[in-house]
């Protein structure tokens, strides 16, 4: 699960400035995700 926090007035609408992705990895090595980092920079 990947969040978001953002603050553009387009996305406001969506749970305040918050989201949520559920995201798969796919099949081939291009397709895969990195893991999130340790130590997420700070808003």
């Amino acid at each position: 699960v990947w969040f978001m926090h953002c603050h553009l007035e387009v996305h406001t609408g969506w749970e305040g400035l918050k989201t949520a992705w559920v995201v798969l990895d796919g099949q081939k090595p291009d397709q895969k995700l990195p893991p999130p980092p340790s130590a997420p920079p700070k808003c």
